[in-house]
């Protein structure tokens, strides 16, 4: 974990409030000025309130932050509710060593999975209903099937996986989890295959939301 939030970023916490405060859970977004430095580790020692400004945070008191970052505009075609739909779904990774990923939260399990398959990175990725229009079964089997194909092709590994999102209002997409694929292979993956986004993580085993239009 860095030791300093940097200039020019919006950071979301993730906040889990103390059980005999209030036991819900509850997200806060502090916006840092662009000339400062912020040490992290006051942060985390820190109390969060939702309507926090300039790293000065209070009101509830924590049991544990975790944070991730996204940029402060986002210059993108895909619309707000889209995108807020790809940080809540759940990358589920299915296979010998299953893992779940969320946009932001470390995961344990894929770190495991770096390690077995001695890489330093992963992309999550799908073909299925490009640029986010619903394709039919057979459709979506077919544009899976190229992409297990160029996967192949680059001499990589696909492990099944699926998007599915916790409310449960759309069908979970068929995805694979690749390992060793790095960031700009990830991107350039995603749009040979005309998605939106991809999800792809680094050696810190946090999955970070790479949008591509």
């Amino acid at each position: 974990m860095p030791t300093h939030l940097h200039v020019g970023q919006q950071h979301v916490l993730q906040v889990a409030v103390d059980a005999d405060q209030l036991p819900v859970h509850r997200q806060a977004i502090v916006t840092l000025p662009k000339s400062t430095h912020w040490p992290l580790a006051p942060l985390l020692k820190a109390t969060v309130s939702s309507d926090a400004q300039a790293g000065v945070l209070s009101d509830m008191p924590c049991a544990y932050i975790t944070w991730g970052v996204i940029p402060s505009a986002v210059d993108t075609s895909i619309d707000p509710a889209t995108l807020q739909a790809y940080r809540e779904t759940e990358y589920r990774v299915l296979g010998s060593v299953p893992a779940v990923l969320h946009i932001g939260a470390h995961c344990a399990d894929l770190a495991v999975l770096h390690r077995a398959h001695h890489c330093t990175c992963s992309a999550f990725v799908t073909a299925c209903n490009p640029h986010g229009q619903i394709l039919s079964d057979r459709l979506n089997a077919q544009q899976q099937q190229a992409l297990v194909a160029e996967i192949s092709r680059r001499g990589l590994v696909a492990i099944p996986g699926i998007g599915v999102h916790p409310a449960g209002e759309w069908r979970g997409e068929a995805s694979f989890l690749v390992p060793g694929l790095e960031r700009e292979a990830a991107q350039e993956l995603g749009r040979q295959f005309a998605q939106n986004a991809v999800v792809w993580s680094g050696a810190d085993a946090v999955p970070e939301l790479l949008l591509l239009r």
